[in-house]
């Protein structure tokens, strides 16, 4: 590698197709390919030399912030690529900086939705209601509602939003008019960006995270008004992410269930499994759509007749039956299924 500065740890990640690089004093730079975390053959960086690196996109006043222990965030350009960067305090004496690649195009549906395709196509012709896209962190979710979004993107003339505290990928407007805010740096929270695009005359907007009940609780008031709302959501299966936004509604919990009965129109979720025959990672996807049997389950609380439609409705789909059609497939080994089997 030539000398060492942030252009050539840029090229670095971005020949090794890497989604993260990490920075840290007396650390190995370390980079993310394919949800691994990799070392770079180079030494360890001290706090002298990685300060050196990061010093043109780390003004001063920033690096006294990071030095009295507050992070700081900042989007870097580089080339064609941005870069959005965490900076932050490591140990007594030490910094530490964590940069994601920002892709400039979002991968097409027909590339990571296998096997749930339909759903995904039904979901981008929606125009109203909630969809919560689910699975555990590193599961690629929100690849897959910015996927779905960039389909709206292609083929409506609509306004879109994209709320987000980390970006992933730099939205440009196609048919629709596309606005990304950045939570932290284009506005303070969540529950103003929400606002920002209901004054805004938005027609669907897509969130990273439903962080507060108060959040939930807009959106569900856009779903009811006529807008489509996409969502990520931490949760290991359907059921789980449904019991979690029940659970945390308390006493509000019967006005939820109504509200996802009218308004739902599906729960996905999904896990990365290494493909069996080649590099990579592929998806699978379980999930609930909205018919009179789930809105009936959706509205008496039942979650347990949740799970079992999973197993027997045609509009929905468990993690079992799609493991099953992975394996058939050659796509995935019984072994790495078996794992995660119910």
């Amino acid at each position: 590698m030539n000398a060492m500065n942030l252009t050539t740890l840029f090229d670095e990640a971005k020949e090794r197709k890497a989604s993260d690089l990490h920075l840290a004093s007396g650390e190995t730079p370390c980079v993310r390919i394919a949800g691994k975390l990799v070392r770079l053959d180079m030494q360890p960086l001290d706090r002298a030399v990685l300060s050196a690196i990061l010093e043109p996109v780390l003004p001063m006043e920033a690096k006294i912030r990071v030095d009295s222990g507050l992070p700081v965030e900042k989007t870097v350009i580089h080339g064609d690529l941005a870069f959005v960067g965490i900076f932050f305090r490591s140990g007594d004496d030490g910094i530490a900086a964590t940069f994601r690649m920002l892709s400039n195009g979002v991968p097409p549906l027909e590339q990571i939705g296998e096997g749930a395709l339909p759903l995904m196509n039904r979901i981008a012709e929606t125009s109203r209601g909630l969809v919560l896209v689910t699975g555990p962190t590193g599961s690629g979710k929100w690849t897959t509602v910015c996927s779905i979004l960039d389909k709206i993107n292609g083929e409506k003339a609509a306004r879109l939003f994209v709320v987000e505290s980390h970006p992933n990928f730099r939205f440009g407007s196609k048919q629709s008019l596309v606005t990304q805010l950045h939570v932290g740096q284009d506005c303070d929270s969540y529950t103003r960006a929400l606002e920002i695009a209901q004054q805004a005359d938005l027609d669907v907007v897509a969130l990273d995270d439903i962080p507060t009940a108060e959040a939930l609780r807009q959106m569900l008031i856009l779903a009811e008004t006529g807008h489509l709302v996409i969502a990520n959501m931490h949760a290991d299966s359907v059921v789980d992410a449904l019991q979690r936004l029940l659970g945390s509604a308390g006493s509000e919990a019967e006005a939820l269930r109504r509200s996802l009965a009218q308004n739902l129109v599906a729960v996905t979720s999904q896990r990365l499994f290494p493909r069996a025959q080649r590099s990579g990672r592929v998806p699978a996807y379980s999930w609930i759509s909205a018919n009179p049997a789930t809105r009936e389950a959706l509205l008496t609380g039942d979650l347990a007749r949740l799970e079992e439609l999973q197993g027997t409705d045609p509009d929905c789909q468990s993690l079992n039956a799609t493991l099953d059609t992975l394996v058939a497939a050659g796509e995935v080994t019984e072994e790495a299924a078996s794992i995660h089997r119910a």
